[in-house]
């Protein structure tokens, strides 16, 4: 619970009306003109500790002109109708300071089992109507009567001594809840109470009802265990003009502009006002930060419900030890109309519908799509296979080679261009030479060198999101008769040539350096703008922007040094690139350290960070074409050859949620999944 002192209070009063539009507050209160053993005052200094910007204080309606009778102890002046709303109207102190709360009488009534809370800042007086009625009498009264009737812990049931059975049951009739205009989530409930209160929330909304969310305070004495836990439960209301008067706050309630939390919990940069008016967008973005006041001492859930149901790709589960959580959520699966949606972080904090009436739907394009690995099949030959993202629908598509490299694709998916080892006959080899292939006829065709020459090797070409350039990486070889060849894929150590960055038209015209200050870079991968190209040193990854004519080292180290940092890929909208790196340096070929790292990071160099660690050689690696997750291809046989190979799915967003979509002893090469466009 938040802890004033003077100063802070004081620092509060000057700085409270540049606070952002929500606001929290105690609802659902009780003091000594009921059940409760606090005063007045005592209710609002502890709703103003608690850093409560409002309270509704409901005491039992039932017992406000009864007290005195039931409770001789109560002071005359704390009983009575005509005595209830003088009493609070006091300003709130904390000690002798004053602080800007605003105080709201209801009550609350009891019906059978079920208790009712009348939220409103209307003077309350003795009403036939309200005593020895039903509960749906009651809610229809208090909607005559201008105030918001919530139903109180609506499914609450504990052990008693003092009760028949040894139960107290709080339950509230769902048959007889019409005209209901909020329901209380948050009380002294168990998980089992709690899930069942937001099922049957979801449960109104889904029948057309608009109904808002609080979050029940409900303390009766200070002397209670679990007192302290209760003032931490909030209401937050939204407000555009605040001006501390009760109407409009009751009014923001009126309009749905709540979410209720618990053990201190509160949201911040929530991009939609939940509320019961529509708001016009074109597509479904949900960002927020949920913020704790310490750290969370077991996991979090954070869930999207849309029109009643759960979302299941927006489940993000988090590690405990947090005190902030980012949350991202693209729905790219609704449809175009209106739609109402509820933000739950499961026994922590809910909010009221968030209505949205969505004029375009997200780009077909950017859906799962399938992943594209190269694997030998039954008989050890390399041939191209296709699966989908969830381990389903493996498919063979055609033959690879041995020597043919990963293939770029071009935009409108009817060219493939790969590069391939050229061998003697002896198995000596000679170069690497760069083709296209027609993907609608299979016929192939040399685009680098246009003319043979075994002096010119071209490897690792990508093509430009755009179809316009290849980008490769280019060796010159000596003439065969000069080189000192091994037999095999390799020539000797001595004979291998510098390494450059070239670049051609994609039909292999006008081909030529990109910048001689790109040596020895590897693995060029275009930006999704054609504005810059990415590449790795295997320590390093540099960015070379096309435009400026500049080069960029994110990793701050010398090309040389530090450890791997290798098969990255840029993100479809190109805000992020991915990358592998272990933990220590290590020079090509060597595979002493096999455990990786999945790191993220902006095109500018800020915001690096791991999220995976510690993952057993990391081979390859894309993005999904939504972003929302990244394919890993895992190669475990450089470790242990008979341990195979799987491929895995990473939620970036919740990168616990990992899972393997398929497992195989033969050989995997290479994988593609954004990057893949091929019908």
């Amino acid at each position: 619970m938040r802890s004033w002192s003077v100063f802070s209070i004081a620092l509060f009063l000057l700085c409270v009306s540049a606070w952002a539009e929500w606001y929290p507050g105690i609802i659902h209160t009780h003091s000594t003109f009921s059940d409760s053993d606090r005063i007045p005052e005592m209710v609002m200094e502890e709703a103003a500790r608690s850093g409560a910007l409002f309270v509704i204080i409901t005491d039992h309606y039932e017992q406000i002109d009864s007290s005195k009778s039931v409770r001789p102890d109560v002071p005359k002046k704390d009983f009575g109708f005509e005595n209830y709303k003088k009493r609070f109207s006091g300003v709130p102190t904390i000690g002798d300071v004053p602080v800007p709360l605003v105080v709201i009488t209801g009550a609350e009534i009891t019906t059978g089992s079920s208790h009712t809370l009348a939220l409103g800042a209307l003077s309350f007086k003795d009403d036939r109507f309200l005593k020895q009625n039903t509960q749906q009498g009651v809610i229809d009264r208090l909607n005559e009567l201008g105030f918001l009737p919530t139903a109180a812990h609506p499914h609450f049931q504990c052990l008693s001594l003092l009760r028949p059975w040894g139960i107290t049951r709080y339950l509230y009739d769902k048959k007889n809840a019409n005209g209901l205009c909020g329901v209380e989530i948050f009380n002294d409930h168990n998980w089992k109470q709690y899930t069942q209160t937001r099922d049957w929330y979801l449960s109104l909304l889904s029948g057309g009802n608009d109904v808002f969310v609080t979050s029940g305070c409900d303390s009766h004495s200070g002397g209670e265990p679990k007192d302290v836990d209760r003032w931490t439960r909030k209401t937050w209301v939204w407000s555009e003009d605040w001006d501390w008067t009760s109407g409009k706050l009751i009014e923001a309630i009126r309009k749905g502009q709540t979410y209720a939390s618990n053990y201190g919990a509160s949201l911040e940069n929530l991009n939609y006002i939940p509320g019961f008016k529509v708001q016009e967008i074109d597509r479904a973005e949900f960002q927020f930060t949920v913020v704790f006041e310490k750290e969370i001492t077991s996991s979090k859930t954070v869930q999207i419900y849309r029109d009643g149901k759960l979302l299941t790709e927006s489940i993000h589960q988090y590690p405990k030890g947090l005190k902030k959580i980012e949350y991202f959520f693209k729905d790219d699966q609704v449809q175009v109309g209106k739609h109402w949606y509820v933000v739950d972080v499961e026994g922590v904090l809910i909010t009221s519908p968030i209505k949205l009436r969505i004029k375009q739907p997200f780009s077909r394009s950017t859906g799962s799509g399938k992943i594209l690995f190269c694997m030998e099949d039954e008989n050890n030959v390399p041939f191209l296979y296709t699966i989908n993202p969830d381990g389903s629908g493996l498919a063979k598509w055609m033959q690879w080679s041995y020597y043919y490299s990963k293939p770029t694709f071009s935009p409108d998916g009817k060219q493939m261009i790969f590069s391939s080892t050229i061998l003697k006959s002896d198995g000596v080899f000679l170069t690497n030479f760069i083709y296209s292939m027609n993907l609608s006829t299979g016929q192939t065709k040399r685009i680098f060198p246009l003319k043979e020459d075994y002096t010119q090797s071209g490897n690792f070409p990508q093509i430009s999101p755009d179809g316009k350039k290849v980008v490769f990486e280019y060796q010159r070889y000596k003439p065969l008769w000069l080189r000192k060849s091994i037999p095999g894929y390799s020539t000797s150590k001595d004979q291998i040539p510098p390494q450059r960055i070239w670049i051609m038209n994609s039909n292999g015209n006008c081909a030529g350096l990109l910048n001689k200050k790109l040596d020895d870079l590897e693995f060029p991968v275009w930006s999704p703008n054609c504005k810059q190209i990415v590449f790795s040193t295997f320590t390093s990854l540099v960015v070379y922007d096309l435009t400026k004519k500049v080069w960029y080292n994110l990793s701050g180290q010398r090309w040389s040094d530090g450890p791997n940092q290798i098969r990255q890929e840029w993100s479809p909208a190109g805000d992020w690139i991915v990358f592998m790196s272990s933990d220590v340096a290590e020079s090509p070929g060597s595979y002493t350290h096999m455990w990786h790292d999945l790191y993220l990071i902006r095109p500018d160099g800020s915001d690096r960070h791991m999220i995976v660690g510690d993952v057993r050689y990391i081979d390859d690696l894309d993005w999904s074409k939504n972003a929302r997750e990244i394919a890993l291809l895992l190669n475990n046989e450089y470790m242990n050859p008979s341990s195979g190979c799987k491929l895995e799915i990473v939620n970036v967003q919740n990168p616990s949620l990992r899972r393997t979509i398929f497992q195989t002893d033969r050989s995997i090469d290479w994988l593609m999944w954004n990057t893949y466009n091929s019908n």
